[in-house]
């Protein structure tokens, strides 16, 4: 069956440059464990299910370039593994990645769109 999830929040994002810019591997640590909590509490919203194969498309409207939002989903698609809403996280199941400005959202606001075929 068809599933989607949809996420919407402001003010709250990490970019590639925050990432990787030459900080110490225990502090990407902890931004990976803050935006674990995170993305719980969203997935939280909805009642469990496993994705066979999936989708996902961030939308935003912040001052980030586009490819600064790859940790947005990069953190988002660990999160459905490790916590059991897919399968796995490689090209065998996750099959699009988009990213894409949309000024319709609010000022600094992001909107994550996973979408995609339920295990049966």
């Amino acid at each position: 069956m068809y599933r989607e999830i949809i996420f919407q929040w402001k003010d709250n994002h990490v970019s590639l440059n925050q990432w990787y810019s030459g900080k110490h591997w225990t502090t990407r640590v902890k931004l990976k464990d803050k935006w674990m909590a995170f993305y719980e509490g969203l997935f939280n919203q909805y009642d469990k299910f496993c994705f066979d194969t999936f989708q996902i498309k961030v939308s935003h409207n912040t001052r980030l370039d586009i490819d600064n939002m790859i940790p947005t989903c990069k953190l988002c698609a660990d999160f459905m593994k490790e916590n059991g809403w897919c399968i796995e996280d490689d090209k065998r199941y996750f099959k699009k990645l988009i990213i894409e400005v949309d000024d319709e959202l609010p000022k600094n606001g992001i909107k994550v769109v996973i979408s995609g075929y339920e295990t049966i």
